[in-house]
């Protein structure tokens, strides 16, 4: 069974726009148990479901989402793929509020974002990640590339952690292993050939939606892959493709 080796990557961007709830749930409803999202910061210190420190990509409107207020942000639209509808932008509230409600079994990812620890510090920016998740949070690993927010998380809390690599050779730095995390994602374009080394942690490799690569790195060791498009990805997989 591949549906519990699949992570919907910022839920289905193939058919919704990034960091949608539709898209959260459209990765839910085709069986994911693994989704990620991303967290940026408003100028009112509000964590949204963002990936860019910029909007103009993802809504169409030039400006930093830094210097957007919760208002205006409340009234912008994520852009969808070619056939898809715009989606309304989702807080980090809104998230664990629908995170409550999906079936029990259903587990996040949350990328906090350098940009939002270099607003708030790792402290504080930990403490508004786990206020806002609430009761959800004990379904949620906490993942960045900035190693001082995953030291906070795991010296303030009992949350999985996973750092995400900037280059393949951090695998060796005490930095990395000193946190002890359960997981450590790494870029597929960073994967260096044969078997992935068992280091103590799963690794979780992004991002592919071709299930070819996707077996192939199961079979070398990963833990999880990330794709933008779970339904289709998990189907392939399943049948053998």
């Amino acid at each position: 069974m591949t549906t519990h080796r699949l992570v919907g990557h910022r839920g289905h961007p193939a058919r919704f726009p990034e960091n949608s709830i539709a898209g959260l749930q459209s990765a839910a409803e085709a069986g994911a148990r693994f989704v990620e999202i991303d967290l940026q910061c408003s100028a009112d210190d509000t964590l949204w479901l963002f990936h860019d420190p910029g909007t103009l990509r993802l809504t169409g409107t030039p400006g930093s989402i830094e210097e957007t207020s919760d208002e205006h942000l409340a009234g912008m639209q994520l852009l969808a793929p070619p056939g898809g509808s715009r989606e309304p932008l989702a807080r980090l509230t809104d998230f664990a509020a629908w995170l409550a409600a999906a079936p029990p079994d259903l587990f996040a990812f949350v990328e906090v974002k350098p940009e939002v620890v270099a607003r708030l510090g790792a402290a504080a920016a930990l403490a508004k990640v786990l206020a806002d998740l609430g009761d959800a949070a004990g379904r949620c690993a906490i993942i960045s590339f900035t190693l001082s927010l995953l030291a906070e998380t795991r010296a303030s809390c009992s949350l999985p952690i996973a750092p995400i690599l900037e280059r393949w050779d951090q695998i060796e730095t005490d930095e990395l292993t000193s946190l002890e995390p359960e997981f450590v994602f790494v870029s597929l374009r960073h994967v260096p050939p044969g078997p992935l080394p068992r280091l103590g942690w799963d690794w979780i490799v992004y991002e592919t939606v071709d299930p070819r690569v996707a077996s192939d790195l199961l079979q070398r060791g990963a833990r999880l892959i990330e794709t933008f498009d779970y339904p289709r990805m998990n189907a392939a997989l399943e049948a053998g493709a």
